[in-house]
């Protein structure tokens, strides 16, 4: 099953009254729950988990199509004050963490001259990445103009500049194993540091990029948490987007250390993913070829918060950072539920996504993009588990539903649940089943599973998985 997010873009129709949910297994009636009528109660018998409701409610509640949309709040804003409104996602920060540890100054071959790098015939790493950011600030200034974007840097230490508002803060050595240290020195200077729209900062802006020199070690894990804290008191769907070509080998999250634990290397990413998503903040990583910087490990980060992770070439990098910066944000706060009946069950998916017997998949997605999708698998129970469900009649079933739910707010603030339930057609002759799957879906569901396994340096998994 594949869910796309694209129609959270348009203005959703609202059903009439309020959603109805199983007083059990909190499924939404829908266009197939079948009904029985006594006077003003209506016996609703939930086609997933069996459990017999008694409604009142007014006809007209009653859904009629496979797709409804609630209104859950209405936005917190006068109805005068929508014209006023700022468009999405201009007013959103995007906070560039930059690796400028010794690493970033190899360079490679180039034919092109910029005011970064002096040499017609070579560009460092460290240079690209300034080429590149210098191309996004000059972009936005004539398409996001009311955009906060800000620099941050590390080597050995930590370095927050902001928008340039403000003289550059470096973070404390004693805070880069501190977490909650490292995000509440970042929060009490945040106003300083992210107060200015790109339209007015950007000449500060590209001031800061051409200092910046490599040196030092790369204190990946304390910087991602400070671009983290920072870019929490943007809007909703603000980013980062870290560059590095290096192995985290300094503070939180180290990974060069020795007897490091990879486990704990992998919740510390998470932790952070997490604080991000929290703050519908989107994570991305752009990783450069050649070098190996164990994102295996990053992926958490990147996963919790919907981002990606790009391994590029340092020449490149300015239409992939456009790529990640211009990526339009389309509702904020999704949570995606699937559920299907208890003969059913998700397989292939991480057990921290699944309740309910396996039969109710969840996931938060935070902030979704129009290129965001979830793909999920499901599958009949065992054999073993369906000859203990004497109460069910197997003889008798010709199709069995599906319901996804998209929870979410949009642009305006406002929260809303749409709901999709689908009925899968039942059949034992497999040249019927064959002809009715959807080979997009399924194409969708592996490319996407194979791409998260390669993503995070799991090949041979992935080889086997497309087999």
């Amino acid at each position: 099953m594949k869910i796309d997010f694209l129609a959270l873009d348009s203005p959703p129709k609202p059903e009439t009254g309020d959603p109805i949910t199983c007083s059990k297994c909190k499924s939404y009636l829908n266009k197939y729950s079948k009904l029985e009528q006594s006077g003003t109660e209506y016996t609703w018998n939930c086609e997933f988990c069996g459990n017999k409701n008694v409604l009142l409610m007014d006809p007209n509640e009653i859904p009629k199509s496979d797709l409804v949309t609630y209104l859950i709040e209405k936005p917190a804003i006068k109805a005068e004050a929508k014209e006023e409104m700022k468009l999405e996602s201009d007013d959103i920060s995007v906070i560039f963490c930059v690796d400028n540890s010794g690493s970033m100054a190899e360079k490679m071959s180039s034919n092109a001259k910029t005011k970064y790098s002096k040499d017609p015939n070579y560009i460092s790493r460290l240079e690209a990445v300034k080429v590149a950011i210098d191309s996004q600030v000059q972009t936005s200034v004539k398409e996001n103009p009311e955009r906060k974007l800000g620099i941050i840097t590390f080597e050995s230490e930590v370095t927050i500049y902001g928008d340039g508002s403000s003289p550059p803060l470096m973070l404390s050595r004693r805070l880069h194993e501190d977490f909650f240290g490292v995000v509440e020195e970042v929060s009490n200077h945040s106003d300083k540091y992210m107060s200015a729209s790109v339209e007015k900062s950007a000449p500060k802006l590209l001031k800061i990029l051409e200092p910046i020199s490599p040196e030092g070690s790369t204190a990946l894990g304390p910087a991602v948490v400070a671009a983290s804290a920072l870019a929490a008191k943007g809007k909703p769907g603000s980013k980062i987007i870290i560059c590095t070509d290096g192995l985290a080998n300094v503070g939180m999250g180290s990974i060069t250390r020795r007897g490091a634990d990879y486990s704990k290397i992998k919740e510390f990413y998470s932790k952070v993913g997490e604080y991000a998503k929290h703050h519908d903040i989107i994570v991305s990583v752009i990783s450069l070829v050649g070098t190996e910087c164990r994102l295996d490990l990053l992926c958490p980060l990147v996963d919790e918060t919907n981002g990606d992770i790009l391994r590029v070439d340092p020449r490149n990098l300015s239409s992939d950072f456009t790529e990640l910066v211009s990526s339009k944000i389309l509702a904020t706060q999704v949570v995606v539920k699937v559920r299907v009946p208890q003969i059913m069950e998700f397989v292939d998916v991480p057990d921290k996504y699944l309740s309910d017997g396996k039969g109710l998949y969840v996931q938060d997605r935070g902030s979704v993009t129009a290129e965001s999708s979830v793909t999920c698998k499901y599958s009949m129970k065992s054999l073993a588990e369906l000859e203990k469900m004497e109460n069910i009649d197997f003889t008798k079933i010709e199709s069995l539903p599906i319901q996804a739910i998209t929870e979410y707010t949009s642009k305006d603030g406002s929260k809303w649940v749409r709901v999709i339930t689908e009925m899968i057609h039942c059949s034992s002759d497999y040249s019927e089943i064959k002809k009715d799957l959807n080979a997009e879906v399924i194409s969708a569901h592996y490319a996407h599973t194979s791409a998260k396994m390669a993503k995070a340096g799991r090949y041979e998994d992935c080889l086997k998985f497309q087999d």
